[in-house]
């Protein structure tokens, strides 16, 4: 039986359950957030992109069934936390990732496959300190029994916190048996108070109700910052100075639109942001490191739901993505972590149109299992524009095209590293070298999940077996 942090997986298909995380201060660098990849949720993955919405990233490349979601950076931009869950199996686990997808880890031991939540702790939302050392997290542990109003509830939920490889692992507060759920909790800017969300069980009053609490790092000073009767919440994040708290209201109301709102840390000077019409679906908010902005999800109730930005003052709204998928649970990062989005560019080439001939030879002799296999050898005409691609496979060099893939490429710990957007698949980290007529792979790496079958060995072949051909066009 799953406990209530893993059902809001699930629940979020029907509901639009989505988050983002805390901001560290200083100078705005990218934006990770969360794609779903199908319409039931049950597939996700997480995204990095530039404050303007270009050089989409995927950086995390779960198996089909499984989200990676709730993306936080650490302050200094080494590191990304995530959760990743398989909503309809299994615990929910904190991992952490470099920027570049290499590192993937989870922190502390994972639990076994048969543990459930009396045998091993389902943790979740996972947020850094302020130094980058510690993670605070919701811990899910007891039994889940079905309780009026809110149905299937959580034993014991509770705001821990552990140092970043897992130990040193201690509870900050809890709820009493079976009363609620703590969501969500962000690391105030001084690292001295903690922000959630707390979600009561219908055997708690108000039932099923939200709000916005505070507590300070030491388990005291417990205080409420929003009515109950607001439904209050969906990860608030800190304003980069401390001064502000961000949240939106009406969560899962029927009966409200949910607008944004700043509150003071002691519940004083709250504000309206925005004004947004009924039948507007809003997502968690994230402010920018300079304070000036916050990133937010918002789309029509029922549909498709993005990423934008917008100034303090609900002015300047920015949409980011356009994609046909869910994006949303952005959380801002610092501009230290920018650096390999610039190298790229500073590195100059790696755009235009090449051709590669890839024989059944080059296959055999570089590890592919077997021998003709056909629709993986021929020609491949790939054009590269700005951190994007597209590829065109011909099954012979005469014959027709037989497969088309889009993707994206980009700098990563000094190699180019290429990834399939449409199946979602790491196609491998090579060294390069560029004249105006050829174009030379060579080292590869693969890290991350791969095409399956003979992937590797076909995509070590298409971009190691000999210089790609410099042409003027990729053929219709």
């Amino acid at each position: 039986m799953a406990r209530t942090l893993l059902l809001l997986a699930v629940l979020a298909a029907l509901v639009g359950v989505t988050s983002a995380s805390a901001t560290p201060p200083g100078k705005n660098g990218p934006i990770a957030f969360r794609r779903y990849f199908d319409d039931q949720q049950t597939w996700g993955a997480v995204f990095t992109m530039q404050p303007d919405g270009t050089r989409v990233r995927q950086i995390t490349h779960p198996p089909k069934g499984v989200v990676d979601d709730q993306p936080s950076w650490a302050p200094d931009g080494s590191a990304i936390a995530f959760t990743r869950c398989a909503p309809n199996e299994g615990l929910c686990h904190a991992w952490t990732v470099n920027l570049d997808g290499s590192g993937l880890a989870p922190v502390g031991p994972l639990c076994p496959a048969a543990a459930n939540e009396q045998t091993c702790p389902d943790d979740g939302h996972a947020d850094f300190s302020p130094d980058s050392k510690q993670l605070v997290f919701v811990q899910s542990t007891g039994l889940v029994k079905q309780v009026p109003i809110t149905g299937q509830q959580i034993e014991h939920s509770a705001i821990a916190v552990m140092n970043r490889d897992g130990s040193s692992r201690h509870v900050v507060y809890t709820t009493n048996g079976f009363a609620a759920d703590l969501d969500f909790p962000v690391f105030s800017p001084d690292g001295k108070q903690i922000v959630f969300e707390r979600h009561n069980s219908g055997l708690s009053k108000p039932a099923d109700k939200h709000a916005v609490f505070v507590i300070d790092l030491d388990g005291t000073s417990l205080r409420r910052l929003t009515p109950w009767s607001e439904n209050d919440g969906d990860n608030p994040d800190w304003s980069p100075d401390g001064k502000w708290i961000v949240y939106h209201s009406h969560l899962e109301d029927a009966d409200g639109q949910g607008q944004y709102f700043l509150v003071r840390p002691d519940g004083t000077g709250r504000k309206q942001l925005t004004h947004y019409p009924r039948g507007t679906f809003l997502s968690s908010a994230s402010f920018a490191p300079d304070g000036s902005s916050i990133a937010f999800g918002k789309g029509p109730q029922g549909g498709n739901i993005d990423v934008y930005t917008m100034r303090l003052d609900g002015a300047h709204v920015r949409r980011l993505t356009r994609s046909k998928l869910w994006d949303s649970a952005p959380d801002w990062g610092p501009a230290a972590a920018s650096s390999e989005f610039r190298t790229l560019a500073a590195a100059g080439g790696l755009t235009g149109s090449w051709r590669v001939i890839v024989s059944k030879h080059d296959l055999i002799t570089r590890g592919v299992i077997g021998g003709d296999i056909s629709g993986n050898y021929g020609v491949w005409n790939w054009s590269l524009t700005a951190g994007h691609f597209v590829e065109h496979q011909q099954e012979t060099p005469a014959g027709p095209v037989v497969d088309r893939h889009r993707g994206t490429y980009a700098l990563r710990n000094g190699r180019v590293c290429f990834t399939d957007s449409e199946e979602h698949l790491a196609l491998g980290c090579f060294h390069w070298h560029e004249t105006a007529t050829r174009l030379t792979f060579s080292d590869p790496l693969f890290a991350g999940p791969i095409a399956q079958g003979d992937g590797p060995g076909i995509m070590r072949a298409v971009f190691t077996a000999h210089a790609w051909q410099r042409i003027a066009h990729i053929p219709a």
